[in-house]
């Protein structure tokens, strides 16, 4: 069964966003948690088939924990999901390592973007 992890630091964001890739995956089992220390950690932890990281978090950003996942794991895909400063974050994030990005703030794409990710990946 493929596995995704979510970091997102709103629990009912995060909520919506898990109940989405479940379904857009056909029924892969969805990790998550709300900040990017426990990403890293959980990351370490297990081998997981797509990552999903908000950027602005508690205890470490989504930036500063794609860095830190690809020291030890250099090929998992890694999709940025940010909606402030995203035309900043995204050069930034994509250089450390993501492999996709969805603005957060494109709502009427939104949906189709997350499940262009999730079809890409899984």
């Amino acid at each position: 069964m493929k596995s995704v992890i979510i970091a997102e630091d709103d629990e009912k964001v995060r909520e919506t966003y898990a109940r989405a890739v479940k379904r857009f995956s056909g029924g892969a089992e969805v990790h998550e948690v709300g900040d990017g220390e426990t990403l890293v950690e959980k990351v370490r932890e297990r081998d997981y088939d797509l990552i999903f990281t908000d950027n602005d978090m508690p205890r470490m950003s989504g930036l500063f924990a794609i860095v830190n996942i690809r020291e030890f794991n250099p090929h998992i895909p890694i999709c940025m999901m940010s909606g402030d400063k995203f035309e900043e974050i995204m050069p930034e994030a994509m250089k450390a390592g993501a492999t996709d990005y969805i603005d957060k703030g494109d709502y009427e794409h939104f949906t189709e973007k997350l499940k262009g990710v999730v079809n890409k990946y899984l």
